[in-house]
């Protein structure tokens, strides 16, 4: 077992939600290394592999970066080793959406590629990897199919890794309700027999529904409303059974879509002691909002350095006549000087 996992060991015993990170720009990858070695705890960075891909498959959408360049960067300024590396949704169809049945790519190519991510992603020092096979659900695959995805893809990682490698596992498309406990102990058991008949390391962390889905800018799921869900036992009730599920076994609960979540939501995350919850989209959309900000406020100054109106001239045709008007960005008056 590395130092990392230890320090996340050490966190979630004292009841600390262990934090995913989605490495949305360079500029939240800084602040996730700054932050992790100024509080000296363990920080994810939980990348897909639409955000960061190896080289060979074509790097991914955040500044470009492959697999390679991205774990050298963390690497490098991650001084105290607090930032853990963590591949997130590793499995086929990530990356290719299903346009259409011709377009789609066969189970094979698909399996072929995530291989190659994933040797990439082990040389480059990934600790932990999130299997996750549930995007083959809508390509018509069956769920035991699914975990025989699964059981694939760790016997791959296991005849490659040089070191100790830490999995999360999740087979089932998140939804905004939570799984009946009925559901979720079936799947922990199937995906744990499964590894032992092929002498397999169980996973540390259990993927499970806790409620929670991102819906644009709004965390829509359960677990955050008032309202229990028709049918399904609330937050309340739900979560502490799984967490009794996954500790009867040893794992760790992993939740994701944590985004958007209220203060009293991610409060009652240390009274259940959910032990790990991812957060992405959210970190994105602030650092777009601060920008949008910094540049109206930059755009104010310059224009308050004006002692005449400054103007915006807009031709447009309005019932018929073409019109010159004439928009004042320092008062937003608008006025119709001429008409053509």
């Amino acid at each position: 077992m590395t130092s990392k996992i230890n320090k996340i060991e050490k966190l979630i015993s004292s009841k600390v939600t262990f934090l995913g990170a989605g490495p949305m720009s360079r500029t939240v990858i800084d602040e996730v290394i700054r932050i992790a070695n100024k509080i000296k705890k363990p920080i994810a960075l939980i990348p897909s592999r639409r955000q960061i891909e190896c080289e060979q498959l074509g790097g991914g959408y955040v500044e470009n970066w492959t697999t390679e360049e991205f774990a050298s960067y963390v690497q490098r300024y991650d001084i105290g080793g607090f930032v853990v590396l963590s591949r997130d949704h590793c499995g086929p169809f990530q990356i290719t959406p299903k346009n259409s049945d011709e377009n789609t790519p066969d189970l094979l190519t698909e399996m072929n590629q995530v291989k190659v991510s994933l040797q990439s992603d082990i040389e480059s020092g990934f600790e932990i990897i999130h299997i996750d096979p549930s995007l083959a659900l809508k390509h018509g695959y069956t769920q035991d199919k699914i975990r025989e995805i699964a059981l694939e893809l760790i016997t791959f990682c296991e005849s490659v890794k040089p070191n100790y490698l830490t999995y999360e596992i999740g087979t089932e498309e998140q939804e905004h309700l939570s799984k009946s406990i009925a559901q979720s102990q079936f799947e922990l058991n199937e995906i744990l027999l499964g590894l032992q008949e092929l002498k397999l390391p169980r996973p540390r962390f259990f993927v499970q529904q806790t409620g929670t889905k991102v819906q644009e800018l709004r965390n829509v799921g359960s677990f955050d409303n008032e309202l229990d869900s028709k049918g399904v036992l609330p937050s309340s009730v739900q979560v502490p059974l799984i967490l009794k599920i996954c500790q009867q076994e040893g794992i760790w609960l992993k939740e994701h879509n944590a985004d958007y979540l209220s203060d009293n939501a991610l409060t009652w995350h240390k009274r259940f002691g959910i032990h790990s919850a991812n957060v992405a989209p959210e970190f994105g959309v602030i650092e777009t909002g601060a920008l949008l900000k910094l540049l109206n406020q930059r755009l104010n100054q310059a224009i308050s350095r004006f002692d005449e109106p400054l103007c915006l001239s807009v031709v447009c045709k309005l019932n018929g006549e073409v019109k010159r008007t004439l928009f004042n960005l320092r008062n937003s008056s608008l006025k119709i000087i001429s008409t053509l």
